[in-house]
């Protein structure tokens, strides 16, 4: 029974619910994209108040979610890259000659699936929240309907996303019929202290793959750089960070619950999926010429660092993910948003070859996508480095020495792709690509991002401290 302490624990998903049928109700009286973009920022400021007087106690709200610590960090981390991107959507889709108040119904819905994925604590809350968070993106990412690159990409994800439910499904379904539990909790006292029969491995293993298609670890992120590329900047951010960043915290949950890391077998496929997603994301990230592609294929190698900590398989590692979670959706929405800030009537700047020259004529935006891009790859004083640093302590503790060995050499390898824009935008050949008609000259909120994000990576490279006391782990 839902009693009203319940509702109060989940009352920033009952928030974000309520904006939704808000400017639902707003766009069926009256349409204005300025009131709908504001609309949707008081929605996630207004939820994220009430996240910060919440406690960092542990309370289970029916068997359905979990609110603790982790779930009430990531579901603010959420949130705080939600309000960025919206920010960011409106200069952006402001100039585009699509309807464009239904995008901030759809960008809610994404949002509270994303956050009610992070507190899921049972099979089905988590399923109904992924369908929420998959539909709603499947619309965002073909929202510009009018161009047949973002249509043919919202059909892949589609394709993707069921596949990758279908086999989470079935996973989940042999699990419950071994156990007969679809708690974690339930399903941790089952499977803790013995070997799990073969319909559970069974499970895990198709749930892994189900997974590994949502976060687009390799050998299941081949739709990744197709979905980046076609899709507005802002979905594309979305689609990097909280999509990801949602199934990575149930992930954790998931098999911190039932200790599935205990097992050898288990492990090393993990392990393997890990060093292949750092290797061949950053392999493949040579040899990019679209900047939206190569993002793609540094998330790729990212996740992969990030599946270090939770390979750890302990506190730190947790921390450490976390920690790592928050530095890489500042630089994947510091670099969408750049590409942004320059995106105009024309197009965006998709191509590295259109930032050629940018040092000399825009310094400051230069100077800002140096940073972070410095910060993808890890150079020290900056956010990447420090992340990189603690997943690296949280290995190093727990003796995984071949990944943290892994790491250092795929990040060696990411590290020539990332200066190869630096390089671009530091040349001063004839052929220096000039950006005039862009929307960051005339917005305000562009300018506030960038200038957010610059501190941020600078202030996470330096002092990360504050933002492992605001963890609360």
């Amino acid at each position: 029974m839902v009693t009203l302490n319940d509702l109060s624990i989940i009352l920033p998903e009952i928030i974000l619910a309520c904006g939704a049928v808000v400017v639902m109700l707003l766009i069926a009286l009256y349409r204005n994209h300025f009131i709908s973009n504001l609309l949707t920022l008081i929605t996630f400021a207004v939820a994220m108040a009430v996240l910060v007087g919440q406690s960092n106690s542990q309370q289970e709200v029916t068997a359905l979610f979990m609110v603790d610590p982790l779930g009430i960090f990531l579901t603010g981390l959420i949130l705080c890259a939600a309000f960025i991107i919206t920010l960011m959507s409106f200069p952006y889709f402001h100039i585009q000659k699509e309807v464009k108040e239904e995008y901030y119904i759809l960008l809610i819905l994404a949002t509270l699936g994303a956050v009610c994925m992070s507190i899921s604590n049972h099979f089905i809350s988590f399923v109904l929240s992924l369908e929420l968070l998959s539909v709603s993106l499947f619309a965002l990412i073909g929202y510009l309907k009018k161009e047949n690159i973002s249509v043919e990409a919202a059909v892949k994800y589609l394709i993707m996303a069921a596949v990758a439910t279908s086999f989470i499904l079935f996973g989940f379904a042999l699990i419950y019929t071994s156990t007969g539990r679809m708690d974690l909790q339930g399903l941790g006292e089952n499977l803790k202290g013995g070997d799990p029969d073969i319909l559970v491995l069974a499970g895990l293993a198709l749930a892994i793959v189900g997974f590994g298609f949502k976060m687009a670890l390799v050998p299941f992120h081949l739709w990744t750089p197709d979905i980046y590329s076609a899709a507005p900047a802002p979905v594309a951010a979305f689609v990097a960070t909280i999509s990801k960043g949602a199934a990575f915290v149930f992930l954790l949950r998931f098999f911190y619950s039932i200790g599935g890391l205990e097992h050898e077998s288990i492990w090393i496929a993990f392990a393997v999926i890990a060093t292949a997603s750092m290797f061949i994301g950053n392999w493949l990230g040579l040899r990019q010429q679209n900047i939206k592609r190569l993002i793609a294929y540094s998330s790729i190698s990212h996740l992969g660092y990030l599946m270090v900590g939770f390979l750890a398989f302990s506190e730190a590692g947790i921390r450490a993910s976390a920690f790592y979670l928050v530095i890489y959706f500042a630089g994947i929405l510091a670099a969408f948003g750049m590409i942004a800030y320059l995106s105009g009537r024309k197009g965006e700047p998709v191509m590295i070859e259109d930032y050629r020259g940018l040092f000399w004529s825009k310094p400051w935006l230069a100077a800002f996508f140096t940073l972070v891009m410095l910060s993808l790859a890890g150079i020290p004083f900056t956010a990447g480095f420090m992340g990189k640093f603690y997943v690296l302590t949280s290995g190093m503790g727990a003796g995984k020495i071949f990944l943290l060995i892994v790491l250092v050499l795929s990040s060696t390898i990411g590290l020539f792709y990332y200066l190869r824009v630096v390089a671009t935008m530091l040349s001063r050949a004839d052929t220096a690509t000039t950006i005039e008609d862009y929307i960051g000259k005339q917005s305000f909120a562009l300018k506030i991002i960038v200038a957010a994000l610059f501190i941020l990576l600078l202030w996470l490279g330096v002092y990360p401290n504050t933002f492992f006391a605001m963890m609360g782990m």
